[in-house]
């Protein structure tokens, strides 16, 4: 792509009332996903029970996810050029910057307790009967294995603590409204 094209994109991207408000319902979204994930995979802690069902979580995460996800990384491309100015992020300002320092700290926490306290990978199922069955690489060699109900929810309490990866892709989109916002208010000064 070309110095002069991209630099028309990254113009657009910086003016557009269109981008600027899919940046915002992407920080929301990230927040979103950093608040769903976090609290889903602490109520796990301790009890070993758990608030939405994994699949339930992966599938709506996976919906905010990749739209998400996509504005970001091609938003990322046509901002984070060579021509990159260090006043634009310090634009940020130090309570904000504190303020996500603080959140990717909470982020890494969930993510290594979850882990410490027993995350795992696997599958579920519910056979007529009601039969209860988990595979996972733990038990039985990954085979279809027959547990109790209790045991089951256990099971899926830990397969939930997994999915806490999410809050970093979450964080990762709330960063990436904030920079292009900070951005966005470089361009308005400048131009003033």
């Amino acid at each position: 792509m070309s110095s002069d094209v991209l630099a028309s994109l990254r113009q657009w991207r910086l003016r557009s009332r269109v981008a600027a408000s899919l940046d915002l319902i992407v920080a929301v979204a990230g927040f979103g996903m950093i608040t769903v994930a976090a609290i889903d995979s602490l109520i796990t802690w301790p009890s070993n029970t758990i608030w939405i069902r994994p699949a339930v979580l992966q599938h709506a995460m996976a919906f905010v996810l990749i739209p998400g996800w996509i504005w970001f990384l091609l938003g990322s491309a046509i901002l984070y050029g060579r021509g990159r100015n260090r006043r634009e992020l310090r634009r940020l300002g130090r309570r904000r910057i504190a303020g996500l320092v603080a959140l990717a700290a909470f982020c890494l926490a969930v993510i290594i307790g979850g882990f410490v306290i027993g995350g795992d990978k696997g599958s579920l199922r519910v056979l007529p009967g009601p039969r209860y069955e988990v595979s996972t690489a733990g038990l039985d060699d990954a085979q279809w294995t027959t547990v109790t109900f209790s045991q089951y929810r256990s099971w899926e309490a830990r397969f939930l603590r997994e999915d806490a990866l999410f809050t970093l892709f979450g964080l990762f989109m709330l960063i990436g409204g904030a920079v292009a916002g900070a951005q966005r208010r470089v361009t308005r000064t400048d131009e003033s």
